[in-house]
């Protein structure tokens, strides 16, 4: 935390996970995903911010932190149970496969960083102008373990207006 306030205003970022890594012979470090709190929620970001920590203490960070500008006004968000009743409708349109997991075990209401937010997942090469979605997002995964190496998968439905919403967000876009 101490790193985080030298950055930037450490009471706009909260840890989401920290990740163990590192047996059968591996260094072990762990993995301190922060994301930054908007209204008093977390926004999954494109390039959340990630520090590796081991025995020596931070080896690196990635990703950015960023400002928000305006944002729109929903006069109306879905219950979770028309969250849920909406993603049940568009299931066939979830590419399943390329996940490997259909269990969700959590439903919550976050908010999404899009590219373009008329064409989900269109990214380009610039992130200087991205979008702020809300969105109910079905955690992916059994167990905690597997809900946490899931966190870059997004599954869910824009809140306001039910649309399903897919996206691969923070470490799995990292080279």
């Amino acid at each position: 935390d101490e790193l985080l306030a030298s950055m930037t205003d450490p009471a706009q970022y909260r840890i989401d996970y920290i990740h163990y890594y590192g047996s059968n012979g591996q260094s072990p470090f762990y993995w301190i995903c922060y994301k930054k709190i908007l209204e008093g929620r977390m926004v999954n970001a494109y390039k959340d911010v990630f520090f590796f920590v081991d025995d020596n203490g931070v080896e690196e960070m990635k990703g950015a932190f960023y400002d928000t500008e305006v944002t729109a006004e929903y006069s109306e968000v879905l219950s979770a149970e028309q969250a849920v009743e909406a993603l049940r409708k568009q299931l066939d349109a979830v590419n399943w496969k390329e996940i490997g997991i259909s269990e969700v075990s959590r439903i919550s209401l976050e908010y999404i960083t899009v590219g373009d937010a008329s064409r989900w997942g269109t990214w380009g090469n610039d992130l200087s102008n991205l979008t702020i979605l809300p969105i109910w997002r079905m955690e992916l995964g059994k167990t905690e373990e597997e809900r946490i190496l899931n966190r870059n998968r997004i599954i869910g439905v824009h809140a306001a207006t039910g649309e399903l919403i897919q996206e691969l967000t923070g470490m799995g876009n990292y080279n």
